[in-house]
Formats: structure tokens, sequence, C-alpha cells
């Protein structure tokens, strides 16, 4: 069976049989494979690139958040999960959020102090593109002290967290153009 066929490893590591059974008329039910080994992904998601907007210390925001999943990064829809790590100086509110999609589909999501986890509602390939979108209204509030910031992504399947591009926030009161 080739890559064509479209056929994933599960999204969790360990270990696996697979079945199968023909149509003959003389089949005596299903077959099992010897025992195989799913291994925990070792590949990365890209460094995000990140746009918060306005980009105005203290101001609630909108956060666009662009990255890659790694060549064995696959996430399964309903079950995998991306997590966001805010820097302290982010407000992010506790507990559910909403206005967050995943590639356009709105996802469910919480946060856990600065740590945003969300249940990504589509599936994503190997090396496949991931923009997600946090509406004004999910309650993040940018730092109050201006300077440059970085957020850091994981996945489920890629679980090392790589630190995004900088992104930049101004003092209060000043002009913001993104």
């Amino acid at each position: 069976i080739n890559e064509q066929a479209k056929i994933k490893n599960p999204v969790s590591p360990g270990n696996y049989t697979l079945r199968v059974r023909t149509t003959a008329p003389l089949d005596n039910g299903w077959a099992t494979s010897n025992a195989y080994t799913i291994s925990q992904s070792s590949s990365n998601v890209s460094s995000a690139a990140v746009i918060p907007n306005p980009s105005v210390a203290s101001e609630a925001a909108s956060y666009t958040i662009s990255f890659t999943t790694g060549n064995a990064g696959s996430l399964a829809a309903g079950e995998s999960t991306i997590n966001l790590a805010f820097p302290s100086e982010t407000t992010i509110p506790n507990g559910s959020l909403s206005g967050i999609t995943v590639n356009g589909t709105g996802a469910n999501a919480y946060a856990n102090n600065d740590t945003v986890i969300i249940t990504t509602p589509v599936d994503v390939d190997n090396e496949g593109n991931v923009n997600i979108y946090c509406a004004v209204g999910s309650g993040l509030i940018n730092p109050a002290a201006s300077g440059s910031y970085n957020i850091s992504v994981s996945t489920s399947t890629e679980t090392s967290f790589v630190t995004s591009d900088a992104y930049n926030i101004s003092p209060a009161g000043q002009l913001s153009i993104t």
C-alpha cells in the first residue's frame, strides 16, 4: 500500500496490530498481523509568524498565528491539539475561549494561565499549513509594556515547543499599523 492511499498512522505512540480478511468463499475469518510499534514523532513545527492587531500595549487584540507542521506532524480533526504558550505578560482569561479558528473553521479552545490549548477541527497533513485566528472577543490583551515578544507552539504530535518569530508591541497611545 503506497502513500497515495492516505492511510495515516495512529496519533498516539504505542504497539498496534493490523487485521485483514478477504471476501473469498473459503475465508476463515480475520488474520491478525504481528505487533508493530508507532513511535513518538521527532519532527517539529516550523517557527510561527505572529500578528497581533492592534499591536498596541494593553489593548485587546486579535492574533493570527501561522506555522507548518513537520514531516511527521499530521493532525487529526477532533483529536489532535495545538498548544500556544504566550508570554506571561499577555492577559489570557482562564477557561473556555471563543472566537478561535483553525484554517478558517471554528475550534474548541481553553486557556490555562499563559497557554491556549486548541483542539483542531480539521485534519492537517504532514508539512501542512496551519493558520490560527484568535478574534478580539477571545479575551487576549497585549502586554502592558512595549517591546519584542515571542510565543511558543507545539502540537500533540510534535510535542517540543518551538519559539515563534518575534512580534512587536508598540507603546500605549501610539499608532499601530499591521
